[in-house]
């Protein structure tokens, strides 16, 4: 068994391996919520979540260049900074 004698190297890969699940993490919590949207167009009791979803993504940067909001009411949708 092996010991890393340089503590800087276990706070690198310790950083490292934390960005990895947070990215994980991150990525999964962005499709779900791009689920609810999607579900909210037949759904709609998921209305309101639709629009906290598309706040929350449009906050984060993702582009919905490419997305089809028909179906959707999005009247309390947040749009800032978007």
């Amino acid at each position: 068994m092996y010991s890393v004698k340089n503590i800087g190297v276990c706070e690198f890969l310790w950083d490292k391996l934390r960005l990895e699940v947070i990215e994980k993490e991150k990525n999964q919590f962005m499709k779900n919520l791009i689920t609810i949207i999607k579900i909210a167009k037949y759904e709609k009791d998921l209305q309101l979540s639709a629009c906290n979803a598309i706040g929350i993504l449009i906050y984060s940067q993702i582009s919905f260049n490419d997305f089809d909001f028909s179906g959707l009411d999005l009247s309390n949708a947040n749009f800032y900074g978007g």
